[in-house]
């Protein structure tokens, strides 16, 4: 399966691969807002630019521009879709990369999130049991294995 995910507007399709060619498995929204760059946002894109030693042709953006809600999307061996979201600050006007997770099952179960220890990257879900990769404080990436308790 491959999953089609619009992280900025909260879209997504699951198109299902065969022999036979390709099928939609589902379509469908996320439980996601999406959040318009702010002042900030805009402050930090305008110091980036200013910063770059080689400077490309200027690219003029034009708004509303948005921000990703939603990264790191892993199928679980039933089907169902985690995809990491992006936790918007509004007090802030900053994005963080947390540890909430997303599940949209395959079936019409309802959206659902999941909670995982932070810094962990999610690299695959069997079952009850979730395998990932954390990065130590010496910079040694370690593979954890934890379970899911329902």
């Amino acid at each position: 399966m491959v999953a089609l995910v619009d992280g900025y507007a909260g879209s997504i399709r699951i198109l299902r691969i065969t022999r036979d060619g390709v099928a939609e498995a589902k379509s469908g929204r996320l439980n996601i807002t999406p959040q318009p760059l702010g002042p900030r946002d805009w402050e930090r894109l305008e110091r980036f630019e200013r910063t770059q030693r080689e400077l490309p042709p200027r690219i003029h953006l034009v708004g509303p521009l948005f921000k990703s809600q939603v990264t790191d999307p892993v199928f679980a061996a039933d089907g169902t879709l985690w995809v990491r979201r992006n936790d918007f600050d509004p007090g802030t006007e900053s994005i963080s990369i947390g540890a909430r997770f997303l599940l949209v099952p395959m079936d019409d179960r309802p959206q659902s999130v999941v909670q995982l220890p932070p810094g962990l990257s999610l690299n695959a879900v069997r079952g009850n049991l979730l395998a990932g990769v954390r990065k130590t404080d010496l910079g040694v990436h370690q593979v954890e294995v934890w379970e899911q308790r329902r």
